[in-house]
C-alpha cells in the first residue's frame, strides 16, 4: 500500500493501493464516466477505450498482476485510478484519471508516484504512455513528474494525434 502525505485540500488523506476484486465495478464505472466525458477523444475512440475497461477486464488484470489497476481513495470513495500493464522491464501507462471533484488536488500526481514506485518493485526500468496533444493537464502533470516527450504521433489511432513520453525508473 502507497500512503500519501495529508493533502491539506482534502478532508481526508489519500491512500494509493492496488485495486481489490470487489472495486473492479466502481472502477469500471468511474472510467466509463470519465472517459464518456472527454471531448477530445471522438465518439469512436471513447466507445473503444470504454470496452477496453470493463470490471471482467479489469478483474483479470489484478489477477495476473496486483499492482495493474491502482486506486485513490479518499476515505470510503475512490476518486482516481492508475491502469498499466507490466511489459517485461518496461510498464506501460495506460490511463490515469481523477473524478471531478478531485481534480486539482494532487491526486493525480500521487498516482503517477505509486505507479513509479510499483514500477520499481516490479525490477522495471521504463514507464511509457501516450496522451492527447490537447489533454493539457496530463501533458502538464506527466511533464512535471520528468517525463520526456518522445514522439509526435500524427493521424494515429482513431485518426487523432498523440504525443509519446517515457520516463526512466531509478
Amino acid at each position: 500500500m502507497f500512503q500519501a502525505k495529508r493533502n491539506k485540500n482534502l478532508k481526508n488523506s489519500i491512500v494509493i493501493r492496488p485495486m481489490r476484486a470487489l472495486e473492479a465495478a466502481k472502477v469500471s464505472r468511474l472510467a466509463r464516466e470519465i472517459i464518456s466525458a472527454l471531448e477530445f477523444y471522438t465518439p469512436a475512440a471513447r466507445s473503444c477505450e470504454i470496452n477496453k475497461y470493463s470490471a471482467k477486464v479489469l478483474l483479470r488484470k489484478i489477477k495476473e498482476d496486483k499492482f495493474s489497476v491502482l486506486v485513490a481513495r479518499e476515505g470510503n470513495e475512490i476518486v482516481g485510478f492508475c491502469i498499466n500493464q507490466d511489459e517485461g522491464t518496461v510498464v506501460w501507462l495506460e490511463w490515469f484519471a481523477v473524478t471531478g471533484l478531485a481534480r486539482g488536488k494532487g491526486v493525480g500526481r500521487l498516482l503517477i508516484r505509486a505507479l513509479d514506485d510499483s514500477a520499481k518493485k516490479r525490477g522495471a526500468h521504463k514507464i511509457w504512455c501516450d496522451t492527447r496533444v490537447n489533454n493539457f493537464a496530463s501533458i502538464k502533470l506527466l511533464k512535471s513528474e520528468k517525463y520526456k516527450k518522445i514522439a509526435n504521433l500524427k493521424n494515429f489511432w482513431h485518426h487523432q494525434d498523440y504525443f509519446l513520453f517515457e520516463k526512466e525508473v531509478h
